[in-house]
């Protein structure tokens, strides 16, 4: 709000008001029919109780101040302001309550004062009460120099009074001192109220002339004038109110006179109001007021031209019009939006004819606003709601940038450039610290939105994900791609866990993202991968030397293939069994994020070397058996001396923790000793515990700075924990540590002297760090192991392409083709059949209920034995040829069909089998595969909801096209969502070399 608007300020005295009690009194004095003001700013405390209130033109300030007394009605009782029109010294009366009873002296003001006063203050016990008309009850409260005299006068006849204004009385008491200076004062008390003067004008003209002139004396607290109902009551002492009688029927004889000379006069009414009442008071006017001349003047003046009496009459009628119209602003709007709607609707009445109102309603726009009058309360809420639905605004923080980018200035100047040819319909603003501020109609400020939330996503990092053909690929993707030329600027590749197999997440610009992982798809087709086994004396050793790493890694970049050295694990029991295997051998090597890195190895740790080693401890940290008793024995009689000590000091090591000693003569710095659980003494919280111990060893590691640890299996000893439990927990305390990245230990080795528990280490890493089943896992049925997921893993539609069969999916409803009406008239319908029984048909007929057509579906459900709640039928054609004709139709709507039957139902997961490629329809694997594709894409796209629905195509184990079909359908169509899981097997284990055309090598000794 401008406060440079409100000029004309008036004042009153009150007690400390509250927020509320101003909000009120704001309301009040915007009011004209209520108070006479109008458009006022806000109450504010000039000093002390004294506070200001302003408005915006001279005449709402004369008309408030007109009245000096306005009674305002609040929740604790009525609330009286004398308003004044400066801010002076306060003077506020001892009369100032309208309820209760208060004395006119000063010294005497209440019974209970009287109990504090000296007794020479006391009254005599003797009274007189007086009737008194309430204006000079009034009068008596408002004026503090009649209060001030009345209080001398009865002073000096030795009395004091109490004024009831709500029992129109006063109340006279005798002085105690008084003795007799005064015999008849009674008599005296009452020539002093016949003084004061009350009365009552009734002449309409001449109560105007009272209620207009009363301004001018407000300040002398000499008369009061009050209207009440019409009438004007002059208020005074009496001498003083016949003065001011005759001042006014002098004038009054003098108006008379002049009412036949022809004047003018200007009223005020603004803009918005002239528009909104001008056709109908004009016609008024004329009809009832017909010697008055009235045209518009400027900037929402009306002029009037006539009699003065006449004109008077006129300007009463004005003002009635005027106190029936309803107002309404909208004050948070921002300069922008309103800079904006000038610019586009800067004509009288443009905005309302717009908004569909012109004639009920009219809008101005000001500077920090907009104004609504209306003589409809409906009219106008109905037009604000309008006005607020139409024109919008949005604020956009850019990220990853100091400033907004200047391609997306340019679009954005462009974009709305085309949009206001015809009309301006938006505005772009940019702002400081990144920002951009859209605004103007809903529409196209929604259009500009969308624009710049997908240029922010296709600026900003994503994430998506490759699924690999070899899990050796995983770590090493990013330097096969540079071999081959391939580029990925702009885009990181990180290990994922999936269990789709092994899997690499990508990082980058959304655009770019999207553009590598199409371009690595087919990429990633062309790879092949083979073995070649080395069965030579020696060939461990020559490949671990430095000439023979330099020549596997010469041929590698020759044929741009990627070799990796393998020794078989039965190659390394011969080693060992030979007592070769003094020196620790590395049976597998894993690359976590960051260069972090991962080793298995098989050998004895009191030989290890590395920054920590670990010691499997117990409690009391008594290095009496098994891997303690031989790290302690190899780092000499300190070990155990230290730990003792520990032990003294600081009381029993608790399971899950760790401490530290010296290493003594082994080849580390520091030797941890991480307390493992019992096994069968910690209530099933084996792998919790040590999962905690392995961690706590790692931090301590890092604590310290270390770069390397090296672990045994703790607990698998005579600790008695499984084996497999003990490198399950391991491996994933390795893995969590890890994936943190940053860290400065940054090589884990994992060793035992043990094979079988080698071997555990080495098939937990493949599980757990790159996503692969160990060769020893029992086989599973594809089928099943697909069909334990029964939904989709995020919100929107998921499309996943798994290789097994329909009937073991754990979904909501399976999918069954059919020729005809024949529910087992193909391969999948019979399968279907055999799993159920002779239900199916029976149960299919009955819901059908008749015939189908093609691209009908039939829902059964409660089939038994199926892990589905129900399975549709779908009525199709066989292919013939025609790629517009009826069967794709029918392919089409029946795809459609079953999707909006399970969207309908509220279904999350639907599997489909390769619906029509079999010998009873006879379609072609890519027909069937675009055709599910494109009816997909479309099916999400009209998607209303975000909620998670997955759609599985189950692809038979015997069928070799259709995955393929199905990934260069997903090339050209790239939906989202997509997974394609149903890539043959490949069938090799253990990799060592891999790429175009590559071999790999497995050596023994």
């Amino acid at each position: 709000m401008d406060p440079g608007r409100f000029q004309y300020a008036v004042f009153f005295e009150s007690p400390s008001l509250d927020p509320e009690q101003k909000k009120k009194i704001e309301t009040y004095f915007n009011v004209r029919r209520k108070s006479g003001g109008g458009d006022c700013g806000c109450v504010t405390n000039e000093h002390g109780n004294v506070y200001r209130i302003a408005f915006n033109n001279r005449d709402a300030q004369e008309r408030v101040l007109g009245r000096p007394a306005h009674v305002l009605e609040l929740p604790g009782g009525p609330l009286v302001l004398t308003v004044r029109s400066s801010p002076g010294p306060s003077t506020g009366s001892p009369i100032t309550s309208p309820t209760a009873s208060k004395s006119v002296s000063p010294k005497l003001d209440s019974a209970s004062s009287q109990q504090t006063q000296p007794s020479s203050m006391l009254t005599s016990g003797e009274e007189h009460e007086l009737q008194l008309e309430s204006p000079l009850l009034r009068y008596l409260k408002e004026c503090p120099t009649a209060v001030k005299d009345l209080e001398e006068a009865l002073t000096s006849v030795a009395c004091s009074a109490q004024l009831f204004p709500e029992e129109g009385r006063a109340l006279v008491s005798r002085l105690a001192q008084a003795g007799a200076a005064v015999r008849n004062w009674k008599a005296e008390v009452d020539k002093l109220f016949d003084g004061y003067m009350c009365h009552y004008e009734a002449d309409p003209h001449k109560v105007k002339a009272l209620v207009q002139s009363r301004g001018s004396r407000q300040t002398t607290d000499e008369v009061k004038v009050y209207s009440e109902l019409g009438v004007a009551v002059v208020v005074g002492k009496r001498s003083q109110v016949n003065a001011v009688l005759m001042a006014v029927e002098n004038s009054y004889a003098k108006r008379r006179s002049g009412y036949s000379v022809k004047q003018t006069s200007i009223y005020r009414l603004g803009e918005a109001k002239l528009r909104l009442l001008w056709e109908d008071m004009e016609r008024s006017l004329r009809q009832d007021f017909p010697g008055v001349k009235v045209v518009q003047g400027a900037a929402g003046q009306l002029v009037l031209e006539g009699s003065a009496e006449e004109i008077l009459k006129a300007e009463d009628f004005i003002s009635e019009q005027e106190n029936a119209v309803l107002e309404r602003t909208v004050s948070d709007m921002s300069l922008h939006s309103l800079a904006f709607l000038r610019k586009a609707y800067c004509g009288p009445g443009v905005l309302g004819d717009f908004l569909g109102v012109g004639g009920k309603v009219e809008i101005e726009l000001r500077d920090t606003e907009v104004r609504f009058v209306s003589l409809s309360t409906d009219d106008l809420d109905a037009t604000v709601k309008a006005l607020q639905g139409e024109i919008k605004e949005v604020k956009i923080y850019v990220p990853n940038c100091s400033s907004v980018p200047s391609d997306l200035r340019e679009k954005l100047k462009s974009k709305t450039s085309e949009m206001n040819q015809g009309q301006y319909r938006a505005q772009v603003v940019f702002g400081t610290e990144r920002t951009v501020c859209l605004l103007g109609h809903a529409k196209e400020v929604e259009e500009l939105n969308e624009f710049v939330i997908q240029f922010i996503l296709d600026k900003s990092s994503i994430e998506g994900m490759v699924i690999l053909p070899y899990p050796e690929l995983v770590q090493v993707l990013p330097e096969f791609l540079q071999l081959h030329g391939f580029d990925y600027s702009g885009v990181t590749f990180h290990p994922i866990a999936s269990s789709s197999g092994p899997s690499v997440g990508l990082e980058g610009p959304s655009g770019k993202v999207t553009e590598v992982r199409n371009k690595l798809a087919t990429f990633l087709v062309s790879l092949v991968q083979d073995r070649v086994t080395i069965d030579l004396p020696g060939a461990v050793r020559y490949f671990e030397s430095p000439t023979g790493r330099d020549n596997i890694l010469s041929v590698a970049h020759s044929q741009k293939c990627l070799l990796q050295f393998q020794e078989h694990t039965d190659a390394t029991r011969q080693i060992l069994a030979s007592g070769a295997g003094e020196v620790n051998a590395t049976v597998a090597s894993y690359s976590l994020r960051d260069g972090f890195q991962v080793l298995v190895c098989q050998g004895d740790i009191t030989k290890q070397e590395a920054d920590a080693l670990v010691n499997a401890a117990n409690e009391d940290l008594d290095h009496c058996g098994g891997v303690a008793a031989a790290l302690s024995k190899a780092g000499g009689p300190q070990v155990q001396k230290e730990s003792r000590a520990l032990v003294k000091q600081t009381g029993k090591v608790a399971t899950g923790d760790v401490v530290v000693t010296t290493g003594g003569n082994l080849n580390c710095k520091k030797l941890l000793h991480a307390v493992g659980p019992v096994g069968g003494q910690a209530g099933g919280r084996e792998k919790i515990l040590l999962e905690k111990a392995v961690q706590s060893a790692l931090n301590l590691a890092e604590m310290m700075e270390f770069q390397s640890i090296a672990l045994p299996c703790i607990s698998s000893g005579v600790y008695g924990v499984p084996v497999a439990v003990c490198s399950d927990a391991i491996v994933t305390a390795v893995k969590k540590f890890g994936s943190q990245g940053g860290r400065s230990l940054s090589r884990v080795i994992l060793i035992d002297n043990r094979g079988e528990v080698v071997r555990a280490m080495q098939e937990a890493c493949d599980r757990l760090l790159q996503g692969r089943s160990s060769g020893n896992d029992a086989p599973r049925d594809p089928g099943i192991q697909r069909g334990a997921t029964g939904g989709a893993p995020k919100d929107g539609v998921h499309v996943e392409i798994i290789q097994g069969t329909i009937e073991t999916q754990q979904v909501d409803c399976l999918v069954t083709p059919m020729v005809g009406h024949n529910p087992i008239s193909t391969r999948v319908g019979n399968v279907l059949s055999d799993v159920v029984g002779p239900q199916l048909t029976a149960m299919f007929h009955t819901q059908a209920g008749g015939a189908t057509v093609p691209s009908d579906v039939v829902l059964v459900t409660g089939l038994p034995a199926l892990q589905a709640k129900g399975v549709f039928f779908l009525h199709l054609v066989p292919w013939d040829n025609n790629p517009k004709g009826v069967a794709i139709k029918a392919l089409r709507r029946g795809i459609r069909n079953i999707l909006d039957s399970c969207s309908n139902r509220g279904f999350s997961s639907v599997a489909f089998p390769v619906l029509g490629t079999g010998v009873a329809l006879r379609f072609s694997h890519s027909v069937v595969s675009r055709v599910f594709l494109e009816e997909l894409r479309q099916f999400e796209h009209d998607q209303v909801a975000r909620a998670s629905f997955l759609v599985r195509i189950v692809v038979h184990p015997n069928d070799k096209d259709s995955s393929k079909a199905f990934q260069s359908a997903q090339e050209t169509l790239h939906l989202r969502g997509f997974t394609n899981d149903a890539t043959p097997d490949k069938g090799h284990k253990g990799a060592a070399l891999y790429g175009v055309g590559s071999v790999s090598i497995n050596a023994n000794a």
